[in-house]
């Protein structure tokens, strides 16, 4: 058994997932998502388990099988669970942190029965398992109808995706230190190199602030804002946001996910060469070698 920790809003809880998913297939045993984190609020945006919406074979992991997990085990706290474990019959799973930030080699050797704890946000976690992850992040339900008309549209088009995420990144201190925004700069020249490689294009742009983009973000091309599923449906703007045929991404798991489940081999993806405001935190590992960064 693998039981991954969720937490975070639904680009992380998809990193999470993914990385707990390709250590149970090595495995050949089942996932269990923790879920308990969603309870508890320090300082940090509220959110709540997002993965519902989507093909996912894990499970919900049981009070008692995270009691333990919740804090790394020391040798004698290891000792008193293994005991416990061998007299209830149940096999002892051991506690993994995630170390740093950028890719940690040592995931390929973690054993069964592990407890994961961190965002894995690097696609060497579950690369080699990609056609699965791809399969299981694709929506359960139909589309309603302003979605299937809003796909339409854009799969007749030379579609770009645009993300702009603020919300939290401008009300929430802690969030806005650790992340900050992309400045408008980025979009602008992200903008004008797409426009040189792609013709005719038509930009979708997908924000928690359409009010704040319609005011401050020149787009002198085709475009359209949208806006339906603000705040409702983030799993319905991710899909339709992996449609596009090109993508400009935030510093956000959330258009991460958009510009990676899309299927289009010739895609172009820009990301931002700032990923969070902290220089000590590595991302080398988090944009994939084939797209680009400005």
């Amino acid at each position: 058994m693998i039981i991954t920790r969720l937490l975070g809003g639904l680009g992380n809880q998809m990193f999470q997932y993914a990385a707990g998913r390709a250590l149970a297939y090595r495995h050949k045993t089942e996932l269990k998502l923790d879920i308990s984190g969603f309870k508890i609020v320090k300082g940090i945006t509220p959110r709540d388990y997002g993965l519902s919406p989507f093909s996912v074979t894990g499970t919900f992991a049981s009070e008692k099988e995270v009691r333990c997990m919740k804090k790394p085990l020391t040798p004698l706290r290891f000792f008193l669970a293994g005991i416990g474990d061998l007299i209830s019959g149940n096999e002892v799973i051991t506690y993994k942190k995630e170390p740093f930030f950028h890719y940690d080699p040592a995931f390929q050797t973690f054993p069964d029965n592990v407890y994961l704890d961190g965002y894995w946000q690097s696609e060497k976690y579950f690369r080699d398992i990609e056609k699965i992850i791809r399969s299981e992040f694709t929506l359960k339900k139909e589309p309603d109808e302003p979605d299937k008309q809003m796909a339409e549209k854009i799969s007749g088009s030379n579609a770009i995706s645009i993300h702009i995420r603020r919300g939290d990144y401008i009300a929430n201190p802690v969030t806005h230190n650790h992340h900050g925004v992309c400045p408008l700069e980025y979009y602008q020249t992200a903008i004008n190199h797409m426009v040189t490689k792609c013709p005719d294009p038509h930009f979708y742009i997908f924000s928690d602030d359409p009010a704040w983009v319609k005011q401050n973000l020149a787009v002198h091309y085709p475009h359209t804002c949208v806006t339906h599923n603000l705040n409702i449906r983030d799993s319905s703007d991710l899909w339709l946001m992996s449609l596009c045929k090109h993508h400009i991404i935030a510093n956000s798991s959330f258009s991460w996910w958009g510009a990676w489940l899309s299927d289009n081999p010739e895609k172009m993806v820009i990301a931002p060469q700032r990923w969070v405001n902290d220089p000590n935190v590595d991302t080398r590992d988090l944009i994939p070698d084939s797209w680009k960064k400005i």
